[in-house]
């Protein structure tokens, strides 16, 4: 299997593992950039990344597909 790598927007520089976290949002620690926790839901993947002690963790939601959408009506 191989594994796809993804950089984040804007907030990170880092490549991480596409498949691990599709469609789920992830939380980042500001310093290292580091995946410290994920879910399906934004309000929960904040709230286990502070119960890690992360205050103010850096969240990026990671899409499902990597396809694009052009088009218009």
């Amino acid at each position: 299997m191989s594994e796809r790598q993804w950089h984040l927007g804007e907030v990170s520089k880092k490549a991480i593992n596409v498949d691990k976290y599709k469609g789920k949002w992830i939380a980042l620690h500001p310093r290292s950039e580091q995946v410290v926790s994920h879910h399906r839901t934004l309000v929960r993947a904040e709230r286990q990344a502070k119960k890690k002690g992360i205050e103010h963790p850096v969240m990026e939601y990671v899409p499902k597909s990597d396809g694009y959408f052009v088009g218009g009506a």
